[in-house]
């Protein structure tokens, strides 16, 4: 059973492997063209990429509701080596009283393998309008009564026809700049004009938090859009106060119909604040109790958050570490984590004392300087803390190895070279 699961696992590698490196030697351009409607033949066209400079035959393939008004002035082609790309053309016939809205054809290039035919198309669905779409091919063929299925690639070219809709109809989409608190947040909504008469247009943003709940309300600029126009309603948020997650809902009014787009966005960071620390009863050589308030700046609940203490005399010796308990803080709460570092021989005198502060795979830290006595224990003020994610802390260790790394070759330069100079005298 393993050996068979493992005659599997290594049938799937080779398939990805040989999809992979179709991928890469074979492209199109553009991937994407749109045009608006009009009845009548119209001639189109683009570019195979032969990536990897090898000689292959192409077949090109229409493939949608409207393929039968496609025809291609070569559907077979065949790419020299030399040839890096590879123009072809097609003629598409629209018809009368297509259905409003966008209709697709898929312009598909398939490289084909000698002695091959192919059986089985599977088209994906529309991914984003800038990416270049792939398709799996399946060909297969009997050898020694025993049929043989192998893996290829094509690319598509997609062709989009924009069918106008009778009277007036307008179509958008939502773009939210990124911000900090404090800042104005700028909503903007691209509108187009998919309708047969002008039109104005306005709108309003309404914005929600985590829970569903109203956050605030703003009003659209308008817009008046020409036949085939298209235009921008704007919008800001302005002085925004808390940082968190968010949902824009942008409610599209135009004639006597509207639409709603939606778009998650956030601002600022995931931070939770150190804001201060107290030691309460505290007697030299016995356990201090250290009270670390720490404030939730994000408009969602966070979990198993605690801290680690480093205690570090003013030689920056570290004398003692330890650990908080896990707590949970709601949306803009704030409460205590609480550490005990144990006192027994410790003397009289001044000392810094760390916090690292862990949530969410971050970090907030902030160092304190104390000064401990028989009875108390007294903290200065000190810097404001700062908070690190994991793609800080992998770029800070990344540097420290190109670092390393330099030195290494260094130290290799100036070895070789007093080897160098001892061998020649």
């Amino acid at each position: 059973m393993a050996t068979i699961m493992m005659k599997k696992a290594l049938t799937w590698i080779l398939v990805f492997l040989i999809l992979l490196s179709t991928v890469t030697a074979l492209g199109i351009a553009p991937s994407r063209k749109v045009i608006d409607y009009e009845p009548g033949e119209i001639q189109l066209g683009g570019r195979i990429l032969n990536n990897e400079k090898q000689a292959m035959k192409v077949m090109l393939i229409a493939e949608g509701p409207l393929k039968e008004h496609v025809t291609f002035e070569q559907n077979i082609l065949n790419i020299k080596q030399d040839q890096g790309e590879f123009p072809f053309t097609y003629t598409v016939d629209i018809p009368e009283s297509l259905e409003p809205g966008t209709q697709e054809i898929n312009i598909l290039a398939v490289q084909l393998p000698p002695d091959e035919t192919v059986l089985v198309v599977n088209l994906p669905g529309d991914d984003t309008p800038e990416s270049i779409i792939t398709t799996s091919y399946e060909t297969e063929k009997n050898v020694d009564d025993q049929k043989e299925v192998s893996a290829r690639i094509a690319v598509t070219q997609q062709l989009r026809i924009m069918v106008p809709f009778p009277g007036q109809w307008v179509d958008g989409r939502l773009f939210i700049q990124t911000a900090n608190i404090g800042d104005d947040i700028e909503f903007v909504v691209s509108i187009f004009n998919r309708g047969t008469e002008p039109v104005n247009v306005s709108g309003r943003i309404i914005i929600k938090g985590p829970t569903n709940q109203l956050i605030d309300e703003i009003e659209l600029t308008t817009q008046h859009l020409a036949e085939n126009g298209e235009g921008k309603l704007v919008g800001q948020w302005k002085n925004v106060e808390y940082a968190g997650e968010y949902l824009a809902e942008a409610q599209i009014l135009f004639a006597d119909k509207h639409f709603t787009l939606q778009k998650q966005f956030s601002v600022g960071n995931l931070f939770i604040q150190i804001k201060d620390i107290v030691v309460a009863n505290f007697r030299l050589g016995s356990i201090a109790k250290f009270d670390v308030l720490v404030r939730n700046q994000w408009n969602k609940a966070v979990q198993e958050i605690f801290a680690n203490f480093t205690v570090l005399d003013k030689a920056g010796k570290v004398l003692s570490t330890f650990k908080s308990s896990e707590i949970s803080l709601q949306a803009l709460q704030e409460g205590n984590v609480t550490g005990y570092w144990d006192t027994a021989g410790v003397d009289q005198g001044a000392y810094d004392i760390n916090v690292i502060l862990n949530y969410a795979s971050r970090t907030s830290e902030k160092l304190f300087s104390a000064v401990v006595g028989l009875d108390s224990i007294e903290f200065i003020n000190s810097p404001i803390g700062r908070v690190i994610d994991d793609s800080e802390r992998f770029q800070q260790t990344y540097q420290l190895l190109i670092a390393l790394v330099g030195l290494l070759i260094l130290l290799n330069i100036v070895g070789i070279t007093i080897f160098i100079r001892k061998k020649r005298s």
